[in-house]
């Protein structure tokens, strides 16, 4: 009996983790401008979009261009809250305390933040894949990210909950163009010694 109650906590132990909100950060550096951005996702099926953007990233100028989604109108929408773009980590969050300023979606589906009188927007239409911020770099060392960070997503269209997302971060070197031409070379010439065989 003992080792059946084992088995089935663990079973629901693992059935807890598989339905776990996954999220992405990726960060894409183009070494040869010294430039860099950050895109956030989440997955989809398990909940409503992220809440919370919390990046930690090293080796950039600060401070950044912080392009969250948000309206800055009589009520406000999007990522109006805590907003951090002068140091690491990087981000905002929805404010859920009024849910009438909440946008569902975020990481999974682009959209168009709605438009009210007076409002000021920062990426009034955004795509699927988040646009988080950009910025540059000094020096040798590249962008990287660093410890911690944090990502929250809603549980459900509608409503208020929100939990931890499950963090994944990727790292994408933009190739130069002189670096493609060199790359596009080195293969004409190998083809070119395989056909002459």
């Amino acid at each position: 009996m003992k080792c059946w109650l084992t088995t089935l906590a663990g079973m629901m132990v693992f059935a807890t983790q598989a339905m776990a909100a996954d999220a992405t950060y990726t960060l894409n550096i183009d070494p040869g401008a010294q430039t860099w951005y950050v895109t956030a996702s989440a997955s989809t099926g398990d909940n409503a979009g992220l809440s919370l953007v919390s990046v930690p990233l090293v080796n950039v100028d600060f401070p950044v261009s912080l392009l969250l989604p948000v309206e800055f109108g009589s009520t406000g929408q999007a990522f109006t809250q805590n907003r951090t773009s002068t140091t690491s980590p990087i981000g905002a969050s929805q404010f859920t305390a009024a849910p009438s300023s909440l946008v569902y979606g975020f990481g999974q589906t682009s959209g168009t933040l709605a438009t009210e009188d007076l409002g000021v927007f920062i990426q009034q239409s955004y795509d699927a894949v988040l646009l988080v911020a950009q910025g540059t770099y000094t020096g040798l060392l590249l962008p990287e990210f660093g410890a911690g960070g944090a990502a929250n997503v809603f549980t459900s269209q509608g409503g208020t909950t929100t939990e931890a997302a499950t963090l994944s971060f990727v790292t994408n070197i933009i190739p130069e163009p002189a670096s493609l031409v060199l790359l596009g070379i080195g293969t004409l010439l190998i083809a070119g010694r395989s056909g002459a065989r």
